[in-house]
């Protein structure tokens, strides 16, 4: 396979109309799309016109069939991808589009701004000014000037051939459209001119790696805003954009470029890939998890006789609630007790506060990251107008200046094998990491000296001969036939339990529950069924939602046998937590998106913040 960019230009006349949305300018009605103050048409805009002009094209060769050897439907789903069923929504294809758009199709050179446009409605009964309905329109151009607007289209073709064909077509669309973008119906965008360059994009065999190819730490730059869905309701028509890329995502984009057979002879099943966390350009790093023992005691903000920090009291070491049934702290101000609020209750100001001590000690710096929504309509191909019913929106994160770290863990690789295995990963590295997330972002990546883990070693801590693990990650600890025995109300006796008999499992009885701090969320519906749970693979093919313990869950845990116990830690530190029943979780890719191939379960052990917050046993009663 080979990789070609496409340059695609639009020469229009003004005026020309892209609707943004979110807050306009005061007075206006209608905005112009922009970024970063430029004018701009989304790449979707120009993708979607492409495929609805090369759809009648089809539609006309489908008639003569003797006029062209070339099978054209298949080609636009080849090149564009299938379309979304109307029955299922979200079901999975096998075959992924060929052709990549820009974001956006940015214009060149950029116009003044212009005073603004005003649209009126005559009422066809007295044929006078409809009254209120007067629209103002932002006008950034000129009217009666010619602008360029240019972007880019990779693509990804077996061989020269294809690509020079997927030009040609492209081409002809291009320059069948008439006009594009909004009120192009009263003349607005009218199409005037179409170029299209194509060149094929050399690749550079990558330098050799001189880390640690155990675990190896890579950067990606993304080059625009990404949309990471979150489990939703079948009937809600808003995307909610996780703040990460998930390992599973970076995993399957980069499998996407292997073959069956090298994925085969890689043992690429086997390759744990971390969540990629956003973190500042300037100092590239991994970002801790709150813990979930973690709580305010008194006000977050306010005067008292202690500063507000020592509020903050970590409660993961205190005795058991069974020892200790009533856990207040006596107030320095007037004392009185008072009891903890946990993170459930936290509000925002709480919150801001945490992450504030916490920055102040060195222990977090939480990137600061902006969000973005876009939104989306489907177009009727007969009138040209928004398909009544199919609006949908993304819920973004902007790329800005962040940058977006993770770890591959190659670990499970034989020591003979895993220099060739990493180089191999490194070549596939060297080129972008094409289609993340909903809006198909392209990922540069930047290979690291050493793997973002933290390395300094661990032991028991020494009063108790504990150690607390923390999630950083959501991991699948029970099953959902698990929680059948668990009462809809006091339950806790049985959660606890589950609990315990995981981490028994899995250490093969080296570890002991003492206590934990730990919430849990269900997730399933009707996307998970269709991609995951009814796969050839899976055990029963049964709907069955997953129960995750989320991020921050802290566990207590005693070693009865010290030794194995430290062995599992360790493992569990570079590996992430294992499935369910203990074993290997790698086999399950299929029907199990929350492995710690995929980035679950990923875990800090003895974590700074639970000593230096440490709560004071006098205190307590």
């Amino acid at each position: 396979m080979a990789d070609y960019l496409y340059t695609l230009c639009l020469t229009l006349q003004t005026p020309v109309l892209s609707q943004s949305v979110g807050a306009l300018g005061f007075g206006y009605d209608m905005g112009m799309l922009k970024d970063e103050k430029k004018p701009v048409l989304p790449g979707s805009l120009i993708r979607g016109n492409l495929r609805h002009a090369l759809n009648r094209f089809a539609d006309v060769l489908a008639g003569q069939p003797n006029k062209s050897d070339v099978n054209l439907r298949k080609k636009i789903n080849q090149w564009f991808g299938h379309e979304t069923s109307e029955k299922l929504g979200d079901e999975p294809t096998e075959e992924r589009a060929s052709l990549n758009f820009d974001y956006y199709w940015r214009c060149q050179p950029c116009a003044t701004k212009q005073p603004p446009r005003n649209r009126i409605t005559i009422n066809p009964t007295t044929g006078t000014v409809q009254r209120g309905a007067l629209i103002v329109i932002e006008t950034p151009f000129p009217t009666g000037e010619t602008l360029m607007f240019v972007g880019n289209i990779l693509s990804q073709f077996p061989n020269r051939k294809e690509a020079e064909l997927a030009k040609e077509w492209l081409e002809k669309a291009a320059k069948f459209l008439p006009s594009l973008g909004s009120l192009k119906g009263v003349g607005y965008g009218k199409v005037l001119g179409v170029s299209i360059s194509m060149k094929e994009i050399e690749r550079t065999p990558s330098p050799p790696y001189q880390g640690d190819t155990r675990r190896i730490g890579i950067v990606l730059t993304l080059d625009r805003p990404f949309c990471i869905a979150k489990p939703r309701a079948r009937d809600t028509n808003l995307f909610e954009g996780e703040n990460f890329v998930p390992g599973g995502v970076i995993k399957g984009a980069l499998a996407r470029e292997m073959s069956k057979e090298d994925k085969k002879d890689l043992r690429f099943d086997e390759w744990q890939f971390t969540h990629a966390l956003p973190s500042p350009q300037h100092s590239p790093h991994r970002e801790r998890v709150l813990p979930l023992s973690l709580a305010w005691v008194g006000k977050s903000t306010g005067n008292d006789k202690l500063p507000i920090k020592d509020h903050l009291i970590d409660l993961a070491l205190l005795p058991s609630p069974k020892e200790m049934p009533l856990c207040n702290r006596k107030s320095p101000k007037d004392g009185k007790y008072s009891a903890p609020k946990f993170q459930i209750d936290w509000k925002d100001e709480d919150r801001d506060s945490a992450f504030l001590a916490l920055f102040e000690q060195g222990l977090l710096s939480q990137p600061v990251y902006e969000r973005y929504l876009a939104v989306h309509t489907a177009i009727e191909p007969e009138t040209g107008q928004a398909d009544e019913g199919n609006l949908f929106s993304l819920d973004c994160v902007k790329q800005n200046d962040m940058i977006w770290c993770a770890d591959i863990d190659l670990s499970p690789i034989d020591d003979k094998q895993r220099s060739a295995f990493a180089q191999r990963l490194l070549q596939t590295l060297n080129d972008p990491i094409v289609g993340i997330g909903k809006t198909k972002a392209i990922a540069t990546v930047a290979v690291q000296a050493r793997s973002f883990l933290d390395e300094s070693p661990f032991k028991p801590l020494e009063e108790e001969g504990l150690f607390l693990v923390t999630l950083q990650t959501p991991a699948e600890l029970f099953t959902d036939a698990d929680t059948q025995s668990i009462n809809s109300s006091g339950g806790a006796d049985a959660l606890e339990k589950l609990y315990a008999d995981y981490w028994d499992t899995v250490s093969d009885g080296s570890l002991e529950l003492v206590r934990y701090f730990a919430a849990q969320k269900r997730v399933g519906g009707e996307f998970l069924w269709h991609h995951s749970l009814k796969h050839e693979n899976s055990p029963d093919k049964s709907y069955r939602p997953f129960w995750l313990t989320e991020a921050g869950s802290v566990f207590v845990l005693k070693p009865v046998e010290p030794e194995p116990a430290k062995e599992n830690l360790e493992n569990w530190k570079m590996r992430g937590l294992p499935p369910v029943g203990g074993g290997e979780s790698h086999s399950q890719w299929a029907y199990n998106p929350y492995i710690r191939e995929n980035g679950y379960g990923e875990i800090r052990i003895n974590d700074e913040i639970h000593l230096n917050y440490r709560a004071n046993g006098e205190e307590w009663s």
